[in-house]
């Protein structure tokens, strides 16, 4: 299961169970969301391009889960820079991530040098 699906658990055993089978729906169809982030982030390399629609959509899941970045091991493993540092860059520059093409998989520059603006990654 995803990390998305915690959260509604939580919040239906703080309810006392009330409205169990509207949880159980909200999670299942979240559970569909996040494998389908997977196997987009795993199609073509890791290319962001294939996958702007997660970006667009799932803004908040940057913000908030920010962990769910470091659980992409299979993706990211040969990246240098340090997702954790970067919630508010993510936040920020959502739209750089839609537009950009550049595979995470494979990437060795170290990001942090990109503090302002993802825009100006060349490479």
């Amino acid at each position: 299961a995803g990390q998305f699906a915690v959260t509604n658990e939580r919040l239906s055993l703080a309810s006392g169970g009330l409205g169990w089978n509207k949880s159980v729906r909200r999670r299942r169809k979240e559970r569909e969301v996040e494998e389908e982030k997977r196997g987009c982030l795993s199609e073509t390399s890791g290319s962001f391009r294939a996958c702007s629609h997660d970006f667009r959509t799932y803004t908040h899941d940057f913000r908030t889960y920010t962990r769910d970045i470091r659980t992409y091991t299979n993706d990211f493993r040969t990246c240098t820079h340090d997702f954790r540092t970067y919630t508010h860059d993510f936040r920020t520059y959502t739209h750089d991530f839609r537009t950009y093409i550049h595979d995470f998989r494979t990437c060795t520059h170290d990001f942090r040098t990109y503090t302002l603006d993802f825009r100006t990654c060349t490479h």
